[in-house]
């Protein structure tokens, strides 16, 4: 049946020249949109034999293979209505035959498209197929890991990454609710952290305390959140984020413990800069305040 299928594509791919280039006299109209009808429906239906094949062999070869009709369909009819649907299973055979950058552009598009039936599913490989390509550059944000006393140095992100982030931002906004959301915004963040953006990785980081405050994600993020602080020495933002993991009760990552000595310490850090500025009454009232609040701890002590 495929055999016979290429045998008619071929007749129709000849027709079709033909067509395009004869007089458009009525008759020869609806001939050409007859076949070029014909031929829409025969470039689908070999890209899905294909397809097809490919996930009953498992061979990534043969997903490349379908890759490729299914590139020729959009190229050949790119505003088709089987468009859409077509860019999916496009993006999910370059997924499979590892072509992860090229899958997560046609994802891409197929998101921009708006709502559809394939819409948040598009949406999250979008991500995937990026992660994916950065993991191959050696660009893997959870790979790497830094130590709270070691430097980070401001440096650009490269080109895939920042199409990472912002399809990781995009997620975020169009689908706030999805349980996904807390995972993307921390590869996100933690892109912006790792190349010294801590602004930026902080606000992607404060964003998933907000969204999912009890969620694992949140106590890492929580964490993070407070180095960036920390190495920006925004106490009243370190004070704010280490009560908010309290009062939610967040204690995987930083136990209560901790996360009062760290409320304790940016408080008196905060006084410190008060006292530098000649505010000394106000300085004095903040100790007062921070030393009735946390008598035992040894930051107060100072």
């Amino acid at each position: 049946e495929l055999d016979e299928k290429k045998v008619k594509l071929e007749g129709l791919l000849a027709r079709e020249d033909l067509y395009r280039d004869a007089d458009k006299s009525s008759f020869y109209l609806n001939e050409y949109r007859e076949v070029t009808r014909l031929l829409e429906e025969s470039l689908e239906y070999l890209a899905i034999r294909k397809h097809e094949e490919a996930q009953r062999l498992k061979d990534e070869a043969k997903y490349r293979e379908a890759a490729e009709k299914y590139a020729d369909f959009l190229k050949r009819f790119p505003k088709s209505k089987r468009a859409l649907r077509v860019r999916f299973f496009y993006g999910e055979t370059l997924l499979k035959g590892i072509q992860y950058e090229l899958a997560a552009r046609q994802y891409r598009e197929v998101v921009r498209a708006g709502p559809s039936e394939f819409y948040e599913d598009a949406a999250y490989k979008t991500l995937f197929g990026f992660a994916e390509a950065m993991k191959e550059k050696g660009l893997d944000p959870e790979a790497k890991i830094i130590d709270e006393k070691e430097e980070i140095a401001q440096t650009m992100l490269a080109p895939i990454e920042v199409e990472f982030v912002a399809a990781s931002d995009d997620f975020a906004e169009r689908f706030p609710q999805s349980t996904d959301a807390p995972a993307v915004l921390f590869k996100a963040a933690k892109t912006y952290y790792l190349h010294g953006e801590l602004d930026l990785a902080a606000a992607r980081f404060t964003k998933i305390i907000e969204l999912a405050p009890t969620h694992k994600y949140a106590a890492f993020a929580g964490t993070l959140a407070l180095d960036c602080y920390n190495r920006r020495r925004d106490w009243p933002n370190m004070v704010k984020w280490a009560r908010y993991l309290l009062q939610h009760k967040n204690f995987e990552h930083k136990s209560q413990v901790e996360l009062k000595d760290v409320v304790a310490r940016a408080s008196v850090n905060a006084v410190e800069i008060l006292e530098k500025e000649g505010r000394h009454a106000e300085a004095a009232e903040a100790t007062m305040a921070v030393v009735e609040e946390f008598p035992k701890s040894e930051s107060t002590d100072r």
